[in-house]
């Protein structure tokens, strides 16, 4: 199976809040699929139709090939997720917070078991530590424990670094690869910090409004080979007169005021630069920029200005 969740034209309304409209999506199986979208965009919206907690207005859901509507909770055994802050009991132990999911999930789990589960979450010698003392990341990782408890094939985490100081960004961020590397589960991971998601995610989904903005594999989007370069100049149409008599003309995109954008494979930066000097154009700064934040900027605005 390719795709191991299949989203049809979903939408939800609330009253007159049209919260997601006719949205479509696939996750590929394997893939560390990275679910984008600014604040108010339906993500949240679409992961609680995804896990049975509301119910769409329209739309079809497939996960593992069946229809979520129909087979509820067969697809559900087979998933684990972490919605907003995990649901923990402060007053047990990792061990014993682990342990009692595994019994609310009707699995027999051993010790052992329990203990690996905590050891790949990094939470072993914590095994008897009361969860009131933990750090607002051990929480994180302690509630993705809870719902890797019954070895889930997919997992969602909605906003799983929300709130966290760099180490523990740092310690989701290695733990979401390492369910993905090393224990071949499949992951949508929701989140607004884009630096992060550049670093994990290998496909993405870009909403705004409720509504699919773009939706591809990382690599195809970002092209990482490419650059796009922010020229900025004392006088643009003397400069744009100058390049236009050469064959950067070609990799000219746009101009806002005297800043120039073009477009070229990271290789030929230096001759571009080669090229600026030798006609003497101008530059107060010339910049690289291709992050997953400038791409999404570029994506959302464009969507809020048509």
């Amino acid at each position: 199976m390719s795709d191991i969740i299949q989203v049809k034209n979903l939408s939800k309304s609330f009253k007159d809040v049209h919260a997601v409209q006719d949205l479509s999506f696939k996750v590929p199986t394997g893939s560390i699929y990275g679910f984008l979208g600014q604040n108010g965009a339906g993500k949240s919206t679409t992961i609680r139709m995804l896990m049975t907690l509301i119910k769409p207005t329209n739309g079809d859901i497939t996960i593992f090939g069946q229809d979520l509507r129909k087979n509820p909770n067969d697809i559900l055994r087979n998933i684990g997720a972490v919605i907003e802050r995990p649901d923990l009991y402060k007053y047990l132990t990792a061990y014993e917070n682990v342990a009692l999911f595994a019994k609310l999930s009707r699995i027999k789990v051993e010790r052992k078991s329990i203990m690996d589960l905590l050891d790949r979450v990094g939470l072993a010698s914590w095994e008897n530590s009361s969860m009131q003392i933990f750090s607002q990341g051990m929480r994180q990782r302690l509630g993705i424990a809870t719902a890797l408890v019954h070895n889930p094939e997919l997992i969602i985490l909605d906003e799983p670094v929300n709130g966290l100081d760099p180490q523990g960004i740092a310690d989701i961020r290695n733990l979401i690869l390492h369910l993905k590397n090393d224990m071949g589960k499949t992951l949508v991971v929701s989140s607004h910090l884009l630096s992060e998601m550049e670093m994990i995610a290998t496909d993405l989904l870009i909403i705004n409004k409720g509504k699919k903005v773009i939706e591809g594999s990382i690599n195809t989007l970002l092209k990482p080979e490419m650059a796009q370069i922010e020229l900025i100049v004392d006088h643009a149409d003397e400069a744009l007169a100058k390049i236009s008599t050469t064959a950067w003309q070609q990799s000219f995109k746009k101009r806002i005021g005297n800043t120039l954008i073009f477009e070229m494979n990271k290789n030929q930066i230096s001759d571009f630069n080669v090229m600026l000097v030798h006609h003497n154009i101008h530059v107060l700064s010339l910049r690289p920029k291709h992050s997953l934040e400038d791409y999404f900027l570029e994506q959302t605005t464009e969507t809020v200005s048509q």
